[in-house]
């Protein structure tokens, strides 16, 4: 297959095509373009990886408005140490696909729960930006499993752009929309609302403001359900077995926690200064933080005193289901070129 971005000349000019059509910087509609291209070439071969996190919101959802150029790779149940170095050895394999560098490989390490790699390309724009660099970040993620998942169509602008404009092409240059795996609506608020406790009992607030916005933007889209209160338990307990998410153990009054954060303003200045000039519309902090304090008052993240009580055991059982069910991956789910 030729790739559009190969003939710089005519990448370049439907870079600022649809970046015309669409309104929108040239060079996010680049770097759209690859983030795609990379996608569409690790859903092709690894069955397991989820998208999630603010692009899959963006790009797939629909679900909010603002800026976000990562991609987040989680999985779909727990993986052996053949299938991890798979990843690994396939995210190499997409980098020399697409002409990409990767300077940190290194660094990584197939065994590791948590890995960044750091996917460098070639601008063909002359204007440079020092906010938005010719660098894709690829996060992956195994430390939980992804629950619940939908499929979904993945699209890019210049494809978009090019379904309405040349259709003909869109299959000879790979652009047409493909289906991937993404993590749900509902787990996503559940993440984002222990991850704003986490960072701040982390000490890591700054840019994780975000998280407030996205958060607003799903409240009106996740019904606040019996359901949803039992995905709340069933993350948490997942999310307690690890050692980085801190609000989710048995001892962390949520409600009180995410109240605290609204009362001493935490993420204010980080979003004032920060998560406010990645949004594509005006939403004030005061706005934002209101969705925040709609949840702290659901009662959905609320524990009762006899789960509290009975915590050990409760995640013995998960984690039993875990081992039986959802965690288990078969080899034959990898699938090669």
């Amino acid at each position: 297959m030729a790739y559009l971005h190969e003939n710089k000349e005519e990448f370049a000019n439907a870079v600022n095509l649809a970046s015309e059509y669409f309104r929108v910087l040239p060079i996010i509609v680049e770097k759209d373009y690859y983030v795609t291209m990379i996608l569409r070439e690790l859903s092709k071969r690894l069955g397991f990886v989820v998208f999630k996190g603010g692009t899959s919101l963006s790009k797939c959802h629909k679900a909010i408005n603002r800026f976000s150029e990562d991609i987040d790779i989680t999985i779909d149940s727990k993986l052996s140490q053949g299938q991890m170095k798979k990843l690994k050895e396939v995210i190499k394999k997409i980098a020399l696909i697409l002409g990409l560098s990767i300077p940190n490989i290194d660094e990584t390490r197939s065994r590791r729960s948590y890995n960044q790699y750091i996917l460098e390309y070639q601008s063909v724009l002359s204007d440079s930006d020092n906010a938005v660099q010719p660098v894709v970040l690829m996060e992956t993620s195994f430390a939980e499993v992804s629950f619940p998942t939908v499929v979904m169509p993945v699209r890019s602008y210049i494809g978009d752009m090019m379904m309405e404009e040349a259709p003909k092409e869109l299959k000879n240059l790979g652009l047409e929309p493909f289906e991937m795996k993404v993590q749900g609506l509902d787990r996503t608020l559940v993440d984002k609302v222990f991850a704003i406790c986490d960072y701040y009992m982390q000490d890591r607030v700054k840019k994780h403001s975000r998280h407030i916005y996205d958060i607003y933007k799903l409240i009106d889209l996740v019904p606040q359900t019996k359901e949803f209160k039992a995905l709340v338990k069933e993350v948490r307990s997942v999310r307690a077995m690890t050692n980085i998410c801190p609000s989710a153990q048995p001892e962390v009054n949520v409600p009180d926690m995410l109240n605290l954060l609204i009362r001493n303003e935490i993420y204010k200045d980080d979003y004032e200064n920060i998560t406010s000039r990645i949004l594509e519309e005006k939403v004030s902090y005061e706005v934002a933080i209101e969705a925040v304090r709609k949840i702290a008052m659901s009662g959905m993240f609320e524990q009762q005193s006899s789960e509290e009580e009975n915590n050990i055991r409760y995640l013995e059982k998960k984690m039993e289901a875990y081992k039986a069910g959802r965690l288990k991956v078969e080899e034959h789910e990898l699938i090669e070129e």
